[in-house]
């Protein structure tokens, strides 16, 4: 306590000192309205204005108080006008009298109070009294209107650089209780990095040496700077957003980064200047980066910045490069070598377009890492340590060895994506995408598995898309064959999906199982979709282009039939015998074209030689307008017939003895294709029959 009245006491002297230098004690003009008594029942009020320095709109405001019974009190106040906060004056009603509230912009304790001729201390806000709202109203005006011209006071330096000067040149030794702070302050880095230096004596006789680095645009000037603490009178510059991108080194070692750095003052004056120009620099200061010209350059820069990092027991080192001369993908390649000095490479592959435009920092302890994210979170990074495929992630980091060269990897990276010229390829013909799905369909290793992948277009039958896959796990081989129609794809549903170390992307489609498999050469159950794998993005967007081309030329072919002799004809050449795991069915369709009566049979026989046979006859004209629907259950594809209002029109038979009669029935087909059209055969001839009637 004792300290801090010392403290106190020369700050007095030293606001004395001004007084007596420029004071000519001479009362503030626009104010000596406000200077009348303000009388109370128990306390008389009388307020008093006066110039301490007019240059620099310092005022000295003394109150005194005289209660009832005579007894006198006197303070002083000083505040410099252009530090109130027009927006924070107001007034208050507070029993037989009215106060005005000054508060300093930012709460800043530029306020320095003296009670009785003795320093008492400093304050971000003081009150005036009166006794009319009327007065009240014409003092806050009256300070507002003056506020304009007294802050062009603040304006002590013309340009940034001489506020940098005035900085450079004012930070200087403290000393406090006989404790003496060596200080100095120089701005380097083309003029946006400040570092500050102290030198002390700690309490064990030890010398300290700090030093402090902080780049000045990252400092948030709408945080209040001065701070009291003890008989410490100090400014503390803190970071935008509380980032610790503080550097703090000690006797040469490293410290852990903060989000703020403290620099002391000998007195408010000094420490008022130093807060604004402060205030004034940060925001004429620009945070420029080397000038980039092509994507070799910045992977020349980003290499430059990186350096062997030390993190914990570990040391890091990174390289950058590119995969092609296309300058499409980065590969990072990590050297870690832990406190045993055993050597782990990781290299992380990544097309460029897939990054977010800024990377970011982030700061922990005592080290810096610049994440490079993906966009929408994509798990795009193909990871491998040692050579060996590691699951795919949404994020890469490089450890940095400063703020500064975390920036200048961020601004290299930004430029490779700003300037990232990859599209995924556009087709322009089915021919085009049969070319490309032939070469670019290709084996794939991940993890565990490699994948032997040959894909093709069939255009003689609607292009459809048939994929080999072999699949091989631990000397383990699984044959597949899918079979897949472009209409039927669910186009909107193509998208790239990772699960661990696989990339792939599901050609579906949707609620419908219309793809058809083979294991080993056997049929498989008919499923809804068939997987594409892929170690590539930007291949695998291409993919998915050349399937959205397929399907938008295939979207609207139709399956009709010009007349119905075209339709029977159909009918007869399809209807066909069909296996079915163990069941053979033998089936056939024959029509009386003068009644439009169908007779369709179908003799199915098991393995374990059952046999049946099945014959259902029916009028053409008696199915209903969409009553031909393509119905898919396990391994089988079959056209369903319902007649109209599923009236039981259906005469069937078994083993030639009659049956109930049934308001539905169905025809196997070979495959999704013929299915599609023998629907279409039984209409048109139901329709053309229809017409007959």
């Amino acid at each position: 306590m004792k300290a801090y009245t010392r403290l106190l006491t020369i700050l007095s002297l030293y606001i004395l000192s001004v007084v007596s230098v420029f004071a000519d004690n001479t009362p503030v003009e626009w104010l000596e309205e406000f200077t009348s008594e303000v009388v109370t029942k128990s306390n008389t009020y009388t307020q008093e204005f006066k110039w301490v320095d007019r240059d620099k709109y310092l005022i000295q405001m003394s109150v005194q108080r005289i209660d009832k019974k005579g007894r006198s009190e006197e303070k002083e106040f000083f505040f410099y006008l252009p530090d109130i906060d027009e927006n924070a004056l107001q007034f208050k009603a507070t029993g037989e009298y009215i106060t005005v509230f000054l508060r300093t912009q930012l709460s800043q304790k530029f306020m320095f109070e003296e009670e009785n001729g003795e320093m008492k201390s400093y304050l971000n806000e003081i009150t005036l009294f009166t006794d009319e709202v009327g007065k009240a109203r014409k003092i806050i005006e009256v300070f507002k209107s003056q506020l304009p011209e007294s802050r062009k006071s603040l304006n002590l330096w013309q340009t940034a650089n001489d506020a940098k000067d005035w900085i450079q040149a004012n930070v200087t030794s403290v000393n406090y209780d006989a404790e003496e702070f060596e200080q100095s302050i120089s701005i380097e880095g083309e003029g946006r990095l400040l570092s500050f230096e102290r030198n002390f004596t700690n309490s064990k006789g030890l010398a300290v040496a700090e030093e402090y680095v902080l780049n000045i645009t990252d400092i948030d000037i709408s945080k209040p700077m001065l701070v009291i603490t003890g008989n410490r009178l100090s400014i503390k510059l803190e970071t935008k957003e509380n980032h610790k991108y503080v550097s703090k080194h000690v006797n040469g070692e490293i410290q852990n980064y903060s989000n703020n750095m403290v620099i002391y003052a000998d007195d408010l004056a000094r420490a008022r200047n130093l807060i604004n120009a402060v205030r004034f620099v940060v925001p004429k200061t620009k945070d420029h980066r080397v000038e980039l010209g092509s994507a070799s350059e910045s992977l020349d820069f980003l290499n430059a910045n990186s350096e062997l990092n030390q993190v914990g027991s570990n040391q890091f080192e990174h390289v950058f490069q590119f995969t092609s001369e296309e300058k499409h993908k980065l590969i990072i390649e990590t050297s870690k070598v832990d406190a045993k000095e055993v050597e782990t490479i990781i290299k992380e592959e990544v097309s460029i377009v897939d990054l977010e435009p800024r990377a970011q920092i982030a700061v922990s302890g005592k080290n810096i890492k610049v994440v490079l994210l993906l966009k929408e979170n994509h798990k795009f990074f193909k990871v491998e340590k040692n050579e060996v495929k590691q699951s795919f992630t949404s994020k890469a980091f490089v450890y940095a060895a400063s703020v500064e060269q975390a920036r200048n990897m961020v601004h290299a990276l930004s430029y490779l994506v700003d300037n990232d010229t990859f599209e995924p390829k556009e087709f322009a013909s089915e021919d085009e995408v049969s070319t490309w799905l032939s070469s670019e369909v290709s084996d794939v290793v991940l993890g565990l598995i490699s994948y032997e992948q040959e894909m093709n277009i069939d255009k003689s039958k609607e292009n459809v898309i048939n994929l080999h896959l072999n699949s091989t796990n631990e000397d383990v081989t699984k044959k597949m064959v899918f079979k897949c129609f472009p209409q039927d794809i669910n186009a909107k549903a193509l998208k790239i999906e990772v699960s661990g170390k696989e990339m792939f992307v599901d050609v579906s489609t949707g609620k419908l199982k219309y793809v058809a498999r083979t294991l080993e050469d056997s049929p498989e159950n008919y499923d809804n979709e068939m997987r594409v794998y892929f170690d590539d993005s930007g291949k695998a967007k291409s993919f998915i282009n050349a399937i959205k081309f397929l399907h938008s030329k295939m979207a609207n072919v139709e399956h009709g039939f010009e007349s119905q002799d075209a339709a029977i004809a159909f009918l007869n050449e399809n209807v066909v015998t069909v296996t079915l795991d163990k069941y053979e069915h033998k089936q056939a369709i024959n029509l009386e074209m003068a009644d439009c009566i169908f007779t369709y049979t179908n003799a199915s026989s098991d393995s374990k030689g059952g046999y049946n046979e099945w014959i259902y006859e029916f009028t053409a004209s008696d199915l209903g307008k969409n009553a031909a629907n393509i119905k898919v259950v396990g391994k089988s594809v079959a056209v369903v017939l319902t007649t109209r209002g599923e009236s039981k029109l259906i005469k069937p038979y078994k083993n030639n003895d009659p049956q109930k009669f049934v308001s539905n029935m169905q025809v196997y087909a070979p495959d999704i294709l013929t299915a599609k059209r023998l629907r279409e055969a039984f209409l048109k001839v139901s329709e053309e029959c229809k017409m007959k009637q």
